[in-house]
């Protein structure tokens, strides 16, 4: 049943702010940290800076070295593992790419796997988050990207359709 619960919370962008699972402050930060290194891949993508969104990746990758896991205890601990796996996926992804393509495509579960870990494990970093959501990426299936603002910025499409998206939510204020 909670299968089926989370498969339709997903697919249906049900999952509130509440968190449920507020993992403590250390982790937090450090998460705020892989935020932090996140957001000049978002840029560089939306830029088409191909060179740059590689070095952003592999700081990503160093700052996901660093969060601490074992500060967190059960539900939180399974949260983390598999939000740990999208954006370690995407990130191998992003390493095997041979073109921006391929690094965007990476992009899509790297960003679904933080979007996860700050709505139900909390996040420390200054100013609000927001969830972005382009429905034209990966033939109209649609993805989505953190901002720290709503000016859309578009990763997925570049220059080609820079302002292609729209806000999802506030993940954090």
């Amino acid at each position: 049943m909670q299968a089926h619960y989370d498969l339709l919370t997903s697919t249906f962008n049900l999952e509130t702010l509440s968190r449920e699972h507020v993992a403590p402050l250390e982790f937090r930060k450090q998460l705020g940290f892989v935020f932090s290194s996140y957001e000049p891949l978002a840029e560089a993508l939306a830029a088409d800076d191909l060179q740059k969104a590689r070095s952003a990746a592999e700081k990503i990758a160093a700052a996901l070295r660093k969060v601490e896991a074992d500060k967190l205890d059960g539900q939180s601990h399974n949260i983390w593992t598999d939000s740990l796996k999208a954006m370690n996926d995407g990130l191998a992804a992003i390493r095997e790419a041979t073109d921006i393509v391929g690094v965007r495509t990476g992009f899509e579960p790297l960003s679904v796997g933080l979007t996860r870990a700050v709505l139900k494990l909390g996040m420390e970093t200054d100013g609000p988050v927001y969830e972005l959501f382009c429905p034209m990426a990966f033939d109209y299936e649609g993805a989505t990207w953190l901002q720290r603002d709503e000016d859309v910025r578009n990763p997925y499409f570049g220059a080609t359709m820079l302002k292609c998206g729209e806000t999802n939510r506030q993940l954090k204020q």
